[in-house]
């Protein structure tokens, strides 16, 4: 679907990120980095300011691919694990029909944005597994929690717990009280931190092409 079919649930994560929304879309001093701010939705962007700029707790993103038929539970589950956790989320999916009747004021939700230029302005990114999501949540430098649901995503939730840097979860172990024991492992781990802080400068893009060149020819 497309981004008009989504217009009412964005929702307003913070009353900063609110009044940054009503004041335009610019990025705004101590916010995203302009390259970053551009690539985000209007409502997404006022979050990242907001958050960038001390007005509010970098929010949780949650994200469960294109499947559609386990989603509903999946949001339902994610609203009153942060509930209790005291925590700022934002929901990706394009599949609008979806999204809960009524969103807590903590909650964004959202068809589509960058992960690139979301991610690095966010605590913790769950999701379904999938190979470059998981790549950007290593560029980022934030931990991961990981629902696999087919294919390569069970290997993939495998190598992120091998490398330290998340967790992973079941589809048939999710509700509420496990996604909350997950999500609450992965901010008390100073271990875990550094290994996500380790693990991004692995990430680190060469300057030029001839870099990249050299880079792969020693490898």
């Amino acid at each position: 679907c497309g981004r008009a079919c989504c217009a009412r649930g964005t929702r307003r994560v913070s009353r900063a990120a609110a009044r940054a929304q009503a004041q335009g879309e610019g990025t705004g001093r101590g916010g995203c980095a302009a390259g970053d701010a551009k690539k985000l939705p209007g409502a997404a962007r006022s979050e990242c300011r907001a958050t960038n700029q001390g007005t509010g707790e970098a929010p949780i993103v949650f994200t469960p691919g294109t499947g559609k038929h386990h989603a509903s539970a999946y949001f339902a589950h994610a609203i009153q694990a942060i509930t209790h956790l005291n925590r700022r989320a934002i929901f990706l999916s394009r599949h609008c029909e979806l999204q809960p009747q009524v969103l807590p004021q903590t909650v964004l939700w959202q068809s589509e944005a960058p992960l690139h230029a979301l991610l690095p302005h966010t605590l913790a990114l769950v999701h379904h597994g999938g190979i470059g999501t998981m790549a950007e949540a290593f560029r980022a430098g934030i931990s991961q929690l990981v629902v696999p649901l087919a294919h390569d995503q069970f290997e993939n939730a495998a190598r992120i717990e091998e490398l330290g840097v998340g967790r992973s979860l079941t589809s048939r172990k999710l509700n509420a009280r496990t996604l909350q024991r997950a999500l609450q492992t992965l901010f008390s781990s100073s271990v875990l931190r550094d290994r996500c802080a380790t693990t991004v400068l692995r990430f680190s893009t060469p300057k030029n092409s001839a870099a990249l060149y050299r880079a792969i020819e020693s490898a």
